[in-house]
């Protein structure tokens, strides 16, 4: 049976697959990948000031609210609507039904879109969302195709389930659909497509609403699902007037047969509670609640629900995420004035998005991984956009920048001083 929820059924044979560049897409990490969030802390404990740090700063995590969350579960053996004990049991496949209700109505408020909680399955982040889909859907040696510049630790684990490879070009409005036709016209066993349609990690793109109608037409076509990553979804910053503007609608709610959206609270409330949700149609939700290894272990986090549940149902999470967009879109408009103010008269452009993580930096001619040794000496560092390629190779002269783990004096420290070695190598 899941054989056949990709629309697609058969085993495909492991082989090499070129572009139309001849550049090699069966990517292999034969190490665990550097920048990873295990190294992340080393990293920052240092003198340099590490724009590749895709995490919110310690000032970011609200940690009276979860004290006050974590008590309130714990003292309290009941509420209006659940045993709170029951947190400490495995819990149920697809999580407590009380925490289920409460996060989707809070996303169908959000995302301005009926979201059902029988679709929701709870998970330990965006990464475990991920790592379970691929579990449930693919078999080693099947072919997917990746948005490129994509999420590179993503790429990760693809690779740990000997998946195949093949990216589809992005740029400032997403994929392109009409590359993403060609390419299906060409594989039509394409098991599923993955994309961050929204704020996009790295490039800080967002997806309009008529390519997003477009892209849901080309899936439903196709018969072909898509793995939305939509963790930046909600993280939209408000305008100098103080109103916010949000994205367009996620995919989930415009192509609802063939979309599985992944979101997570670790980049909206601490990524230490390793908790998040898997949005799917009915068969693949079906099919990842019944896998042996939940079945055995029941919930994912109870206790992580309950916490979340917690701030959800007082209020006091949307004051909290409005405060976060603030601080943020403050970080990021420090980041890009730095950059305009430093960057002046160069050939380097940057992205300047209204919400997420990042600035993706294009720096025609240079090499940014052979630049990081003179930037690290300079003490700043960033991640190489090759990183972000599905081959490793392209994108080699682009950039990300996180704006989330420093504040704005730091910040302007430390794009000063990438700026000073980029202008030297004009």
């Amino acid at each position: 049976m899941l054989r056949s929820l990709c629309g697609h059924i058969g085993r495909i044979p492991i082989k090499t697959l070129s572009s139309p560049t001849g550049f090699l897409l069966t990517r292999r990490f034969t190490s665990q990948p550097t920048g990873n969030m295990a190294s992340a802390w080393k990293r920052a404990t240092s003198d340099v000031i590490d724009f590749g740090i895709g995490q919110p700063s310690k000032n970011l995590l609200p940690m009276d609210l979860i004290s006050d969350a974590v008590s309130d579960v714990a003292k309290r053996c009941r509420n209006d609507t659940f045993d709170v004990r029951d947190v400490l049991q495995y819990g149920d496949n697809s999580g407590q039904a009380p925490v289920l209700e409460s996060i989707a109505k809070w996303l169908s408020k959000e995302y301005e879109s009926d979201v059902s909680a029988d679709r929701l399955f709870l998970t330990n982040g965006s990464s475990s969302a991920l790592e379970i889909v691929c579990a449930t859907l693919t078999q080693p040696g099947d072919l997917v195709l990746i948005e490129d510049p994509t999420y590179f630790l993503a790429l990760s684990v693809f690779n740990d389930h000997s998946l195949r490879c093949l990216p589809v070009p992005a740029d400032h409005n997403g994929l392109d659909l009409e590359a993403l036709e060609d390419i299906l016209d060409q594989n039509p066993e394409v098991k599923f497509i993955y994309t961050i349609p929204s704020y996009g990690n790295p490039s800080s793109s967002t997806m309009p609403l008529s390519a997003r109608k477009k892209f849901a037409a080309i899936l439903e076509k196709r018969k072909l699902l898509a793995v939305t990553d939509d963790v930046y979804q909600s993280l939209y910053f408000p305008t100098p007037t103080g109103v916010s503007q949000k994205p367009p609608s996620v995919m989930s709610s415009i192509c609802p047969d063939w979309c599985i959206s992944l979101g997570s609270f670790s980049k909206l409330l601490a990524p230490g509670l390793r908790f998040g949700w898997v949005q799917s149609p009915e068969r693949v939700h079906s099919a990842i609640q019944n896998r042996g290894y939940v079945n055995s272990g029941g919930g994912l986090h109870p206790f992580a629900g309950a916490i979340v549940y917690s701030l959800v149902e007082s209020g006091r999470f949307d004051v909290h995420l409005d405060a976060l967009r603030k601080t943020l879109g403050e970080r990021k408009g420090a980041m890009c004035e730095a950059l305009r103010v430093g960057l002046a008269g160069t050939d380097v452009t940057f992205t300047d998005s209204d919400g997420g993580y990042f600035v993706w930096l294009t720096c025609p001619g240079r090499d940014m991984t052979a630049l990081m040794v003179d930037c690290k000496e300079a003490g700043v560092s960033y991640t190489p956009g090759s990183k972000a390629s599905v081959d490793g190779k392209a994108h080699g002269h682009c950039a990300r920048l996180s704006f989330a783990y420093y504040n704005i004096d730091e910040i302007q420290l430390g794009i000063d001083r990438l700026c000073t070695v980029l202008k030297k190598q004009t």
